[in-house]
């Protein structure tokens, strides 16, 4: 088996004048490839798992279910997050210039 693996680099590297980072080059271009297809092809369940374990998570949250963790202030955390990302938009979308009238 050595042998063979020799023959075959020997050929590639001399014989085809392939270089190692062009084989690399070549092989991650062909795993992002079918990652893609794989992942793609397995969207709906991929999606399905976030959603359930959203659903669960805040379930607990709310219900206290996971030993009363995030359900005394959950609200809180909730309404200042949403506030907190609201104003990052707004701050985002507007620009004001302020000019002081004598």
């Amino acid at each position: 088996m050595t042998s063979n693996y020799k023959e075959i680099k020997n050929y590639i590297h001399n014989e085809a004048k392939i270089t190692k980072e062009e084989i690399q080059d070549i092989i991650r271009q062909e795993v992002k490839q079918e990652v893609q297809k794989m992942i793609s092809s397995k969207e709906h369940l991929i999606d399905s798992a976030v959603t359930g374990y959203l659903q669960f998570a805040v379930r607990n949250a709310v219900t206290a279910g996971g030993n009363g963790y995030f359900a005394k202030d959950f609200k809180t955390r909730v309404t200042d997050s949403l506030a907190d990302e609201m104003a990052k938009f707004i701050r985002s979308q507007i620009q004001l210039d302020l000019k002081i009238k004598e």
